[in-house]
């Protein structure tokens, strides 16, 4: 008899048990959850917007926008022209170059004026001039300067920056499109710190994107606008010297 008890007993108080625990692991569990939740990275700025999705989206963006500037982007060429020009009729001559320049509407630069007698050929006068002329004017304005006076040397370089062009122009759509996500993330966020986190962020972003906007104005500018270096020397007569050539100018550079 005693023994048939303890089989009912037994079952039953199990049985209790595990109705006990089954009912207290659905707080249990909650618990466990909310501490997991206090545990998260701070990755997570606001309860609906990731940060740190905003900024995997804007390296994915990046590279998309590569390869689209490098399939679209045509060749951006800076041209830089050096010219020594003598002169019999120094005043006039300068002229017209300043004439020619309107005319092809680029601009002066820079110009220069040293010396004051063409008696002495110590004090003979000289002028330095940065032209900038439009590139697609290039070509006719060199050939109406060259029949001014009379050119000595002249070497014209034409160096390739479109990797450089295509790279900052990315990095200036992705961090625009960073800018945009983060605009909404401060929309969205309620607690200071989060606040503050992303106005660091976009201040950051601000300085940025005006560095890589002013970098491109200036490509832009060396691109549409050739640079020709002009000097000018005052002399009675012309001289006849033989222009070096390419191999001759390269070795001059390196010595």
């Amino acid at each position: 008899m005693k023994h048939k008890t303890i089989q009912f007993i037994v079952p039953a108080f199990l049985s209790c048990m595990l109705m006990a625990c089954s009912s207290s692991s659905p707080n249990e569990y909650d618990a466990f959850q909310t501490k997991s939740d206090s545990l998260k990275s701070y990755d997570t700025v606001s309860s609906t917007v990731n940060y740190a999705e905003v900024q995997s989206e804007a390296g994915a963006l990046q590279n998309t926008v590569t390869n689209v500037n490098q399939a679209n982007t045509a060749q951006k060429l800076i041209k830089q022209v050096s010219l020594e020009m003598e002169s019999t009729d120094f005043e006039s001559d300068i002229n017209s170059i300043k004439n020619q320049v309107i005319t092809a509407d680029g601009y002066i630069e820079s110009l220069s004026l040293t010396g004051n007698s063409v008696t002495d050929n110590d004090a003979a006068r000289d002028a330095d001039m940065v032209i900038r002329i439009p590139e697609s004017k290039l070509d006719e304005f060199l050939n109406e300067a060259e029949t001014i006076g009379n050119i000595s040397y002249k070497n014209e370089e034409i160096t390739d920056i479109t990797l450089q062009y295509v790279d900052v122009e990315e990095h200036l759509v992705s961090l625009r499109q960073e800018q945009d996500r983060l605009s909404i993330l401060m929309d969205k966020a309620d607690d200071i710190e989060d606040i503050l986190q992303i106005e660091a962020r976009l201040s950051e972003i601000r300085y940025q994107v005006e560095s890589y906007a002013s970098q491109l104005k200036v490509y832009e500018n060396q691109v549409n606008y050739a640079t020709i270096d002009l000097s000018i020397t005052e002399v009675k007569t012309y001289t006849t010297q033989a222009r070096d050539g390419i191999f001759t100018r390269i070795i001059k550079k390196q010595f």
